[in-house]
């Protein structure tokens, strides 16, 4: 099966990968160093050295060469393929390709408008790693760090191992 996520809520995208891979070893590939040949080898699962069955591919349609035949390669049912991307052009016949033989997802960064739910999240992650935050409190630092979750994310994990080591 093939995935393609994209977008820029790098949060969210890195949330779904680690759900669709959970304990499976995933072999990765940076889709621009990649070459025709390799790809081939990923698609039809006759890869020498990795007996993965999961294959996390980003930044591929930076690879003009790899990504406009996409759509031409034969794929094995067998392997489980991760497209992943910031930004995509939507006008290509391999995205359009993609949209009818792949699970594609996109992953939009949250907006203002949002601000109420990421405030909630906040709350609730700072629960999870034994800390208390006020509101207020993830209000001032959603205003410092934005709205894109992987900032917080990454300074609850500093401040949640520093309360834990001082206990």
């Amino acid at each position: 099966m093939i995935y393609l996520f994209y977008g820029e809520n790098e949060f969210e995208k890195r949330q779904a990968i680690a759900k669709l891979i959970g304990d499976e070893k995933a072999a990765r590939h940076d889709g621009e160093d990649l070459t025709l040949a390799g790809m081939q080898e990923i698609a039809i699962g006759q890869t020498l050295f990795m007996n993965s069955s999961v294959y996390l591919i980003s930044k591929l349609g930076e690879n003009s060469e790899i990504w406009s035949q996409l759509p031409d390669m034969k794929f094995d049912d067998d392997r489980t393929i991760i497209l992943v991307e910031d930004k995509i052009d939507k006008r290509t016949k391999t995205y359009k390709w993609l949209q009818k033989n792949a699970k594609v997802q996109e992953f939009s960064p949250l907006s203002d408008r949002q601000k109420p739910q990421l405030l909630k999240w906040c709350v609730a992650e700072a629960k999870v790693r034994e800390c208390e935050l006020t509101n207020h409190q993830a209000e001032i630092i959603i205003d410092r760090l934005g709205f894109d979750q992987l900032r917080p994310e990454q300074f609850f994990g500093s401040i949640g191992a520093g309360a834990k080591s001082d206990g």
